[in-house]
C-alpha cells in the first residue's frame, strides 16, 4: 500500500505470456486484496473492480468476486450473477437469494434488470423469478420493472388490434399506486397503439381508480 492507496503489482503486458515473476506478483496482489476485502477495505474493493476491467488479469481477479460479494460489495454480486447464470445457474440463484433474504433488495433489482437485457432465455427466467419474489414482497420498483418488461414483451408479440392488456400486467400496475405517473405512462403508451377507441379508453383507467380497464375500477 502507498499512503492508503493499494498499489497493484505488474502482471504482464496485454498479449504477452506472463513471466514467472509477473505471475508471482499478481498472485501476491490477489492475496493482499483478498485479505483487505475480508477486513472490509473499500479501497480494496475499488482495486478489484479495476482489475476486473484489465485485459489479461480479469480472469484471475474473478476468483475474488465471491469474497467481495459476501463482504457487501454490490458490484461484485451483479458481476457474479452475470458470469454465473450460464455456467453455474444454481450458484447465481443461491447468491441472489441470499441477498434477497438479507435485505439487499437494491442489488437484486440491479442484477435482475441487467439479466433481463441478456439474449438468453435462462437469464430472463432467473430475472423474472426474483422480480416476482420482490414484487410479492411488496417492492413497487420490482412491480414496475415487471410491468414494463411484460408489457414490452407483449407488445413485441404484435397482439391483435383491440386486444386487452393481459391481466397479469394490469395487476402489477394496480399494485404500484405509489408510481401512478409511471403506470399512466405505461398504459397510456399502449393506449396510443390501440385502434379500438373504446379499448384505448379502458386502458386509461387503473391504479387508484384512474388507469386500469373499467372492470377493475374501485367503487
Amino acid at each position: 500500500m502507498d499512503g492508503g492507496r493499494i498499489v497493484l503489482l505488474p502482471g504482464g503486458l496485454a498479449g504477452e505470456e506472463p513471466s514467472p515473476t509477473s505471475s508471482a506478483s499478481l498472485i501476491a496482489s490477489l492475496e493482499l486484496l483478498r485479505a483487505l476485502i475480508e477486513a472490509g477495505s473499500h479501497t480494496a474493493l475499488f482495486s478489484l473492480e479495476q482489475l476486473l476491467d484489465e485485459q489479461g488479469r480479469s480472469d484471475a481477479a474473478t476468483s475474488l468476486l465471491p469474497v467481495a460479494a459476501e463482504n457487501g460489495n454490490d458490484h461484485a454480486v451483479v458481476e457474479l450473477a452475470l458470469r454465473w447464470y450460464r455456467t453455474q445457474p444454481e450458484q447465481a440463484r443461491a447468491l441472489l437469494e441470499r441477498c434477497r433474504r438479507t435485505g439487499r433488495i437494491r442489488v437484486v433489482l440491479s442484477a435482475a434488470r441487467l439479466l433481463l437485457k441478456q439474449p438468453w432465455p435462462a437469464a430472463r427466467r432467473l430475472a423474472e423469478d426474483f422480480l416476482n419474489h420482490l414484487a410479492q414482497d411488496g417492492s413497487t420498483a420490482a412491480q414496475m420493472t415487471l410491468a414494463t418488461w411484460q408489457l414490452d414483451q407483449w407488445q413485441q408479440s404484435e397482439p391483435a388490434a383491440g386486444a386487452p392488456v393481459p391481466p397479469v400486467i394490469l395487476t402489477l400496475v394496480e399494485q404500484t399506486s405509489a408510481h401512478v405517473t409511471e403506470a399512466r405512462r405505461l398504459l397510456g403508451l399502449h393506449a396510443l397503439t390501440i385502434a379500438d377507441t373504446v379499448q384505448a379508453d379502458h386502458c386509461r383507467y387503473g391504479a387508484g381508480g384512474a388507469l386500469l380497464p373499467r372492470r377493475h375500477r374501485r367503487r
